[in-house]
């Protein structure tokens, strides 16, 4: 018998403690930031679950970033997640990002202090060729509205109350049918 040494995995690089994922579904496409505790008291000075947060979207040479920061007046809420200490964002995606689900990944910090953090997002957050020209797949996937319709249009709807009643008559006709052609 032959044996062959095992090795262990390599090691994991510690990351950020800030991750980021987008999913898709047919009403909404969002996409969730992970904030672990150490990333909270090491970016924004502390705990930020409860907190109002402002949250911008970077253009041009800040596409793929953004800059969350603390403040009263925000839109929006940092919420607890499972793990110990951690937090989730939830925004609404915008216009360049993918039209399928991305998964979770790690988030660089190009910048934090004062109450505020500038996240560099996931490759999947930048539109390839920056500057305008977006490959097909970073069109973002929303569903067509369909036009509203006017009651001559819209075709009466029968209960099903109403179905069984018209199923009935219909069985009655036959038995009828059936005893008078007897």
């Amino acid at each position: 018998m032959a044996f062959t040494p095992a090795t262990p995995p390599e090691a994991k690089t510690p990351g950020t403690g800030i991750s980021a994922v987008l999913r898709v579904s047919k009403t909404l496409n969002t996409v969730r930031l992970f904030l672990s505790a150490t990333a909270q008291a090491e970016h924004f000075g502390g705990s930020i679950i409860g907190r109002k947060l402002r949250v911008e979207i970077g253009s041009g040479e800040d596409e793929g970033r953004l800059l969350i920061a603390l403040d009263e007046r925000g839109a929006v809420a940092a919420n607890p997640f499972l793990k110990k200490g951690g937090a989730t964002l939830v925004l609404n995606a915008w216009g360049n990002l993918p039209g399928a689900p991305r998964p979770k990944g790690d988030c660089s910090i190009s910048r934090s202090g004062g109450g505020e953090a500038v996240l560099c997002l996931p490759s999947w957050a930048v539109a390839e060729g920056k500057g305008g020209k977006l490959d097909a797949s970073y069109v973002a996937s929303t569903p067509p509205v369909p036009a509203a319709r006017t009651r001559r249009e819209a075709q009466p709807r029968r209960s099903v109350s109403s179905q069984a009643a018209a199923g009935r008559e219909k069985a009655r006709a036959a038995a009828m049918g059936r005893a008078a052609g007897s």
